[in-house]
């Protein structure tokens, strides 16, 4: 069996190829990384390298994929078969992603064109004056949410318990401000591509805003405890320092070198955040959970092992046996969750929650998330990854117009980055909860921004 494994980690293995060699012809086409290519350069590893690795380290080295006793990949012919399944809906998936993307679709209200193209100009204070009240805004919410603990830092000490607590078990009266606490990056993202700017003229006052975002942004990530989001926050400033400091974007060989550079050192950084925040935390080694002998590769194997396993469970559930459909409960979930708990109606699982119950057998674990995939087959079973991905590139269409004239000033550069973060996000971590979580710091900062700009307006027109 185990040349049947190598077999499957060529297909996954040719298949990253074809992914990453279309990708960098469309990037050095566009001279430019947009927000498509941000999403499907996370889809070839996630659904090409990765699992090539996976495939061809059990056949070769008889090296299992598992991270901790929580996610462990299936080995069996059964597994196998689930696996083999996996590729061929990933690359479905994929086929579909870009048809989505590739086709134009003019959203209307009436007769009013939604999402037509940006072409609004704002000036330098006004948006120092949207980032600073975002930033405030974020500071408020963190202080708040953190009280429970006393203030940041013991609630840093507990940040993994905090993390796993879905059910709100440890009684924080303030647990809904940790999705507004994310405005906190998106000010810091604000700040720092004015502070690069070569036109701006008050970089002393971007500077001071950029540190406290920074400094505010670190305690946040370390509250979530959430590694990803960490790399992501800081590869993603210094991909900025690479490809835009100057108006005209101009992707070139090296810089396409550069730019893989930092994503390896991003991954190695995923590899390491646990020992790191640890040590943040309690002053010492991780002793507990680190296994000398396991290199830099296997560490970070493990760490994307949920994939696979989830891959595998939503194919045996939901293909090979009758399971249930959760669109409407991933709807539901999404619909309303940005409010607080007790407005939800009973009855409506996370997509997440039932996939952890299905791959642990308990509900009290820590979430084992969904990837692009692994979620389509739990909302539509065979249907899904026809239509999920599909509609995830019409999505990322309807923005990439809308920011298209646009993104070369840096207030709008910043917005673009930050929806290009949940765009690469939602490639391995996708759940409509969990998108619209996400998305609601990008709301209050959109709200904030119409009323300066608004207000801006009508002083002008007073004076």
């Amino acid at each position: 069996m185990k040349s049947i494994w190598f077999t499957l980690g060529l297909l996954y293995f040719i298949s990253g190829c074809v992914y990453t060699y279309k990708e960098i012809k469309f990037i050095k086409w566009q001279k430019d990384l947009l927000l498509i290519s941000y999403a499907r350069l996370m889809y070839c590893f996630t659904f090409g390298f990765i699992p090539a690795s996976l495939c061809f380290m059990y056949s070769t080295l008889d090296i299992e994929v598992k991270l901790k006793t929580l996610v462990v990949v299936d080995y069996s012919y059964d597994g196998l078969v689930a696996l083999f399944f996996f590729w061929i809906f990933s690359a479905i998936g994929y086929i579909m992603l870009n048809i989505g993307y590739k086709n134009i679709y003019v959203l209307k209200y009436g007769n009013t064109k939604l999402l037509s193209k940006n072409n609004h100009k704002i000036t330098e204070m006004q948006s120092f004056t949207i980032a600073a009240i975002c930033l405030i805004i974020g500071g408020i919410s963190l202080y708040l949410w953190t009280l429970n603990e006393g203030n940041v830092f013991n609630f840093i000490i507990k940040a993994n318990w905090y993390r796993g607590d879905s059910t709100n078990a440890m009684n924080n009266p303030y647990a809904m401000l940790r999705v507004p606490s994310r405005i906190l990056e998106l000010a810091t993202f604000l700040f720092f591509f004015y502070l690069i700017n070569n036109n701006t003229k008050h970089k002393l006052l971007y500077f001071i805003g950029y540190f406290w975002g920074v400094a505010l942004s670190i305690l946040y990530l370390l509250c979530i405890d959430g590694r990803l989001e960490i790399a992501l926050f800081l590869g993603m400033q210094v991909i900025g320092l690479v490809l835009y400091r100057h108006k005209k974007v101009n992707i070139t060989k090296r810089k396409i070198y550069e730019v893989s550079t930092i994503a390896f050192f991003a991954l190695f950084l995923i590899s390491q955040l646990d020992n790191i925040t640890y040590y943040i935390r309690y002053g010492a080694e991780n002793r507990i959970d680190t296994n000398p002998s396991e290199s830099f590769y296997i560490i970070l194997m493990n760490e994307f092992a949920y994939i696979y396993e989830t891959g595998q469970m939503a194919i045996q559930t939901n293909i090979f046996d009758s399971g249930k459909w959760m669109l409407i409960d991933d709807i539901v979930r999404g619909f309303f969750s940005c409010f607080p708990s007790k407005f939800t109606p009973d009855g409506f699982e996370r997509v997440w929650r039932w996939n952890t119950y299905l791959c642990t057998g308990s509900r009290l674990s820590a979430t084992i998330p969904c990837d692009i995939i692994s979620e389509s087959i739990y909302d539509l079973s065979v249907f899904g990854p026809f239509v999920i991905p599909f509609l995830f590139g019409t999505m990322v269409r309807q923005v990439e117009v809308y920011f298209s004239d646009v993104k070369s000033r840096p207030f709008y550069r910043a917005c673009y980055i930050f929806l290009a973060l949940a765009f690469f996000r939602i490639i391995n971590y996708c759940e409509l909860y969990d998108f619209m979580r996400g998305m609601f710091s990008f709301c209050v900062m959109w709200i904030v921004y119409l009323f300066v700009v608004r207000l801006s307006l009508k002083n002008r027109m007073k004076g």
